[in-house]
């Protein structure tokens, strides 16, 4: 089931990068979203990354926070903040049902607490 939920999260991320193609800060959009496309895919290999993931989810969120336009109307023809900000929110999605995925483990190499906890590295 994880492998599949993993899958599935790659294979957003990997659209949401393949889509800034005709983008003109393409680039850019390609790094914010192949960061969380690394991450799964390390999961995917069980690789999990608790600090970068952390990282991650905070940056996205705070990311989508601050770009927040005023309103989202219009988002599908006009409104590229808009879009742009729900992209940041779902990609820390992606990357915080990762992190849960590794808290969740039967390894007790990290506990719940661990994951709340500010990242002091």
């Amino acid at each position: 089931m994880k492998t599949a939920l993993n899958i599935l999260l790659l294979l957003w991320m990997l659209m949401s990068v393949g889509v800034q193609y005709n983008d003109p800060d393409g680039l850019l959009w390609v790094v914010i979203y192949g960061y969380a496309l690394v991450l799964i895919g390390m999961a995917l290999r069980g690789r999990y990354k608790p600090v970068l993931l952390k990282l991650g989810v905070i940056g996205y969120i705070l990311g989508g926070i601050v770009i927040m336009p005023d309103t989202f109307a219009d988002m599908m023809d006009t409104n590229e903040v808009a879009r742009e900000c729900i992209g940041l929110f779902i990609a820390g999605g992606c990357l915080m049902i990762v992190l849960l995925q590794k808290v969740m483990q039967k390894d007790e190499s990290m506990s719940l607490d661990e994951v709340i906890k500010p990242v002091e590295e």
